[in-house]
């Protein structure tokens, strides 16, 4: 049997300081007299298996970045992102990069005590290094 993966093994870390990511079917939800197709995003910790569930409008990088705004707002800024190579995920991802080098660091650095996240991708056409998120 092979070790566990680092992240398992860190210990006195808030929840989702390591979180797997992953979107799942569409449902059908209604909307006052209407039916609107939805998506779920599954956020999960990797070193406690707790997950949090959020509701995206549709598929796209905007929807992504508002989910993930609110996931962080509630549960804290992760250290490392973990997820598939879906558009949605991957367009999250370079939106981030772009607004972080359009930043003013000295600015930042004096006003808040923030670290980047780091966001990891599984290979191409291996959902299995997903473990817990897939």
């Amino acid at each position: 049997m092979a070790d566990l993966p680092e992240m398992r093994l860190t210990r006195h870390t808030r929840a989702f300081t390591h979180t797997g990511l992953d979107c799942f079917d569409p449902m059908s939800v209604k909307v006052g007299r209407r039916n609107e197709k939805r998506y779920g995003l599954i956020l999960t910790c990797r070193s406690t298996r707790a997950i949090q569930v959020e509701l995206l409008d549709s598929m796209n990088t905007n929807s992504a970045i508002l989910d993930l705004r609110m996931f962080i707002s509630l549960r804290g800024q992760p250290v490392c992102l973990y997820s598939d190579n879906g558009s949605n995920f991957r367009g999250t991802d370079n939106e981030l990069k772009r607004a972080w080098r359009k930043l003013e660091m000295k600015k930042i650095q004096t006003e808040f005590a923030t670290v980047r996240k780091s966001w990891k991708f599984n290979p191409l056409l291996s959902p299995h290094f997903g473990d817990a998120w897939e």
